[in-house]
């Protein structure tokens, strides 16, 4: 498991950036900071000492009470495994994200025009280039080949012509090209802050933070509405992508604990993504549900005549949708999910994120919403309010991949 987790510095004089890098037991990490005209850097790895001994240092109070003094991290402890300082050349007209005269404190925002030829695709950073104000390299990186995989396995696995091929990699493209849009404008956001170089207006900026805090529901608004998922994918950006715009595809599922009954909490992604190489199909149980549900949906898996390797009905899940009233046997021998509030997860030991809300997902659709077809890239294909629609929704997906 790979992680990436970074604390930024808003330092007028230097900004820096630091932060867990590769797997999570690795023990790795990645420090980077602006070089300025006056560095002397005849010693790359003094240099960055220099600067960065200080985060080695933690009071000690935050150990034990009686702990006076200061903690240092023990400096034998530390392998440098690469230190060397970069230059950033700007070409004209690419997205700076800062002003500075200082060439070396710049930084270029790069994204190739072709994303595959033939049998040869890019991702991560061959495909693309970030500053270091976010994370999005790598984060982008990341979802460049899980968008891939999934592809490329049932492109192994369904027979199909070349013209088809074709187009499934196009549609790739088109929706990392319009991923990387999304990315580039928190880089950018991140990096306006991050690279304040003027003392009065970072002060004027914590300043108004700090006001902004005071009103618990303001910003708590603003924060929600910051980190909402804005990447969503239409048909103008991304005519060949696959979803279903006019059928309310093209945006990613929310991820909400779940649990079955006996069972332990698990995250929505796991429980309802079983296999990452074939699509999904959850279905949003209300007080209407019936027994005979699983087999109209089993009646209409086969009437769409969809190869066994794209969905089945072991990638179906039932999702009883928080409020309902439904608990009678009937609906019990559908084996549904439930949603799981923060109370449930607090007596079981787990902390969910701040701001967690156990309707996330079925909020993100509307009230007479029952079928939801979800890729593996947890990217929603196409919804249903009826098994009819559903069909027809099963339907377009056959035709996509003949």
């Amino acid at each position: 498991m790979l992680t990436h987790r970074a604390s930024f510095c808003n330092d007028s004089k230097r900004p820096a950036v630091s932060g867990r890098f590769g797997p999570v037991d690795s023990g790795c990490w990645r420090h980077e900071y602006s070089v300025e005209p006056e560095d002397n850097l005849d010693n790359v790895e003094n240099h960055f000492w220099s600067l960065f001994a200080p985060w080695m240092v933690t009071p000690g109070p935050r150990f034990s009470p009686t702990l006076k003094k200061a903690v240092e991290f023990p400096r034998d402890c530390i392998k440098v495994v690469r230190c060397r300082p970069f230059t950033y050349v700007v070409p004209p007209n690419i997205c700076q994200s800062t002003t500075d005269a200082n060439p070396l404190s710049r930084f270029a925002v790069k994204v190739v025009n072709r994303w595959f030829s033939q049998n040869t695709m890019l991702i991560g950073d061959a495909a693309h280039v970030f500053p270091p104000f976010g994370g999005q390299g790598i984060a982008t990186g990341i979802r460049d080949a899980q968008a891939l995989g999934w592809r490329l396995a049932i492109m192994s696995r369904v027979n199909m012509s070349n013209e088809t091929r074709q187009r499934i990699l196009t549609g790739w493209g088109q929706e990392r090209r319009h991923a990387w849009q999304a990315a580039l404008m928190a880089t950018k956001l991140n990096g306006s802050i991050v690279n304040q170089r003027s003392i009065i207006g970072g002060f004027f900026y914590r300043v108004w933070m700090r006001l902004l805090w005071q009103f618990k529901r303001i910003a708590r608004y603003r924060t929600q509405n910051a980190f909402r998922d804005k990447l969503i994918y239409t048909h103008e950006t991304c005519p060949d992508g696959f979803f279903l715009g006019q059928a309310g595809g093209g945006r990613k599922v929310a991820q909400i604990w779940v649990r079955k009954e006996g069972q332990e909490p698990k995250l929505s992604d796991a429980a309802f993504l079983r296999c990452l190489s074939h699509l999904s199909l959850l279905v949003l149980v209300g007080d209407d549900a019936h027994s005979g549900l699983r087999d109209e949906v089993a009646a209409a898996l086969k009437e769409s005549d969809l190869q066994a390797d794209l969905l089945t009905m072991d990638g179906v899940s039932f999702y009883q949708k928080s409020g309902s009233r439904s608990q009678g046997a009937e609906v019990g021998s559908l084996d549904c999910y439930h949603p799981c509030t923060a109370g449930q997860l607090a007596g079981e030991g787990i902390t969910p994120l701040k701001g967690y809300r156990h309707t996330s997902l079925q909020d993100r659709f509307g009230p007479t919403t029952r079928f939801v077809l979800v890729r593996p890239d947890f990217f929603v294909h196409s919804v249903a309010s009826d098994v009819g629609g559903l069909l027809e929704n099963l339907r377009k997906v056959k035709e996509y991949f003949s």
